[in-house]
């Protein structure tokens, strides 16, 4: 039997891909909770979609919490008893990182990392007198959080310890772009502060450097780490995470690793990282499976990639950013040594066309590529 342990980008990848190789072996999917979209939590948040439209109906999961696993015996332990496999995926994602703030614990602090964290969030907006929400961290998941927040009409303040907003996609200038666009739909962005302390056993605000700010939420958003209990003492080689080859396989062979747990190389700089974005999560796990299923697949490594909507304009970041680049108006493509190791735009005409100017070079499916990737 093949198992499947975890539900998201990568576990749902993998087995459908080994349901299109008509595996003969049975799959099984063990998870803590049932399939739903990750991109769609932020739309849930803000309101535009329903709780319901999230949930994945095509995959049957059996709905347990995994405790360890026992490579070596082929054994994987849950709540309810143990399952035996004869290969095994690990697709368990991330969890939200816990920076060490002085009142974390306080009622109204949350992360925005699954669909708990959403429903948590929600159900405290309903049941409290919440007007202002203070975000800390200006990553992708923090701006969206901000942005769904606004939409529903709350008071939004994210503070971020940078110079700008996403700052590990954009330059200086994009993020001040993309600073406007928030400020301009009522989101207050304050850059280079950092939230020293929550007040209140119930929150009643922040200290920021040293200044109340009054709120009644908080969301931390200040990055990820992999899900590593279930292998601690198992065997399983780990480092940042899970150590996995070009096959996916980890230290025994009949185990692989995938998505954001998963230790990959960087396609762009070769060094092993993790790139914990859902279309990376997607080509790990189509990868594992085809390996799974005897069929050998390499993965080439992992590459950054964001998308986000700020209030009805695109941004879109690829690869890497540099001081070196070449200039076309909104979009910037970026080279290093003769290559290029990313792009970034915002607007649909200049993405199109940054697309375009790529694409004729033939550069992007020569760094990325693509065509490995995605035509197994």
């Amino acid at each position: 039997m093949i198992v499947i342990v975890g539900c998201g980008a990568a576990g749902l990848s993998a087995f459908r891909t080994l349901r299109e190789l008509k595996v003969d072996e049975e799959v099984k999917i063990i998870s803590a909770e049932k399939p739903y979209s990750k991109p769609l939590l932020p739309y849930y948040l803000s309101g535009e979609i329903r709780r319901e439209d999230l949930f994945l109906n095509d995959v049957e999961v059996l709905v347990e919490r995994v405790i360890s696993v026992k490579p070596r015996e082929n054994l994987i332990l849950t709540k309810k008893g143990e399952v035996e496999y004869d290969k095994l995926l690990i697709a368990i994602g991330a969890r939200s990182v816990r920076p060490r703030i002085e009142g974390l614990e306080s009622e109204g602090v949350f992360s925005f990392n699954t669909l708990s964290d959403a429903d948590g969030i929600i159900g405290y907006l309903k049941n409290n007198n919440v007007k202002r929400v203070v975000v800390v961290g200006g990553g992708f998941v923090g701006i969206s959080a901000a942005i769904a927040l606004r939409k529903r009409g709350f008071e939004v303040t994210v503070v971020e310890i940078r110079d700008r907003i996403l700052p590990e996609a954009f330059d200086k200038d994009f993020a001040e772009i993309a600073k406007g666009i928030l400020e301009e739909n009522g989101v207050e962005v304050l850059l280079g502060k950092k939230v020293s302390r929550i007040v209140g056993k119930r929150v009643e605000g922040v200290e920021v450097d040293g200044e109340f700010m009054r709120c009644e939420m908080v969301i931390i958003s200040v990055g990820v780490q992999p899900n590593l209990e279930i292998v601690k003492d198992s065997g399983i080689k780990t480092n940042v995470g899970i150590i996995v080859n070009e096959k996916m396989q980890t230290n025994f062979k009949n185990v692989y690793a995938a998505g954001d747990c998963a230790e990959t190389p960087d396609l762009i700089t070769g060094e092993t990282t993790i790139n914990a974005l859902w279309i990376n999560a997607s080509i790990q796990g189509r990868i594992a499976a085809y390996n799974i299923a005897g069929i050998e697949r390499l993965y080439n490594g992992s590459f950054r990639m964001n998308v986000i909507d700020i209030f009805g304009i695109p941004f879109v970041s690829i690869g890497y950013t540099t001081d070196e680049f070449e200039d076309f108006e909104n979009k910037r493509i970026y080279y290093r040594d003769g290559r290029v190791v990313g792009f970034q735009a915002f607007g649909f005409e200049e993405i199109s066309g940054t697309l375009n100017i790529v694409l004729g070079r033939k550069e992007i499916p020569k760094l990325f590529h693509f065509k490995s990737i995605f035509r197994l």
